[in-house]
């Protein structure tokens, strides 16, 4: 079956080498003409799919990519295309990617054309939502190289440096949390927000019958892959309804709490998700961490500042103690002396106290 594929595919590459789109957009070619240039194009375009099909089935997915997010962009509204590119994503071990694209896809259709998209295309979503074994492919890779807890109430990462400073934050979460079902951490990036909000989660472990979990919102560009990204957590299909109403239907007799990391850059979409969670899963906690707080009610913010250079007594603040603590992870022998106290100094506050310009 290989070597007809491979035949097929080679005649179809000949066929389109040999037949090169035709541009008749800003030609004066009379109607009749223009239209049968129009129906050879649209031609074209289902060999050219073929064409990447048998690329697909001979197992081509990384090196299709680039081609097939340029055609989706000439391309918009061809959702053959789209499935493609799905599922070449997928195949390279991309799910979250993957199903990005349906959801950008879906947004199009539903806000361009008014319709849902077609029925092959909402196959292949739920297809890959449950990882069927007939797409082939590689099992999806993780979102972080981190070693993770063989614990089957968790996902947190298991982080191999110290924690440093933050007591008095670390506190105030922990009692926010018994007392509000949603708590954000807000402050500017780099300082410490997702550190912070892993410690706090990391002894709460026991306090909940179904576990803390991590969603990791960073690498999500739409803000419709957010429900997404959760369902992936437990592994949920959404074969009858839409991926959020599945992560709402598993989580409303369930008592855990979620850690959405990174709500900035789809806020719109992680504040609508977060809402109905709290409003249809009385169960759930949620611990976000954002630039800026999600505004829902009864939401509770704890400001994450940046580390201070030294304390009212002339002590080594935070800053000092984890520039010493990252030295000495960097060079064992290392003992900072007094004439060490000015160049650490000068270092925490050009940083401004940050901790991510600290550790780097």
């Amino acid at each position: 079956m290989d070597v007809d594929t491979r035949r097929r595919r080679d005649l179809l590459g000949l066929i389109l080498d040999a037949w090169r789109p035709a541009c008749f957009a800003e030609s004066s070619i009379p109607g009749p003409l223009a239209e049968a240039a129009v129906r050879l194009d649209r031609l074209r375009s289902t060999v050219l799919a073929d064409r990447i099909s048998t690329d697909i089935a001979l197992g081509r997915d990384t090196e299709l990519i680039p081609e097939l997010e340029q055609l989706v962009a000439d391309h918009p509204f061809d959702e053959r295309l789209r499935g493609q590119l799905m599922l070449a994503l997928y195949r390279a071990g991309r799910q979250t990617e993957a199903l990005a694209v349906f959801a950008a896809t879906r947004s199009l259709l539903v806000e361009e054309l008014g319709v849902e998209p077609g029925p092959e295309l909402r196959d292949l979503e739920h297809r890959i939502l449950r990882h069927d074994d007939d797409l082939g492919g590689v099992p999806p890779r993780p979102r972080s190289a981190a070693v993770r807890f063989e614990d089957p109430n968790t996902n947190l990462p298991h982080l191999v440096d110290s924690f440093v400073g933050r007591d008095s934050e670390l506190a105030e979460v922990h009692r926010l949390l018994g007392e509000h079902r949603l708590v954000t951490l807000t402050g500017a990036g780099g300082t410490g927000k997702t550190r912070l909000a892993i410690e706090a989660c990391r002894s709460l472990i026991g306090e909940h019958a179904d576990g803390v979990w991590l969603a990791e919102l960073a690498p999500v560009a739409d803000g419709a892959v957010v429900p997404i990204v959760v369902a992936e957590l437990w592994g949920l299909s959404a074969t009858d309804s839409s991926v959020e109403d599945t992560v709402i239907t598993f989580l409303r007799h369930r008592r855990l709490l979620v850690l959405l990391d990174n709500c900035e850059h789809v806020h719109d979409a992680a504040c609508r998700f977060v809402a109905r969670v709290l409003r249809e899963t009385p169960g759930v906690q949620i611990l976000a961490t954002s630039r800026e707080t999600l505004g829902i009610a009864g939401e509770a913010v704890v400001p994450v500042p940046s580390l201070g250079r030294r304390g009212s007594d002339g002590s080594p603040g935070a800053a000092v103690a984890l520039f010493v603590d990252r030295g000495r992870s960097a060079r064992p022998a290392w003992t900072p002396g007094l004439d060490d106290d000015d160049a650490m100094d000068r270092i925490c506050d050009r940083v401004d106290g940050i901790p991510l310009g600290l550790e780097l």
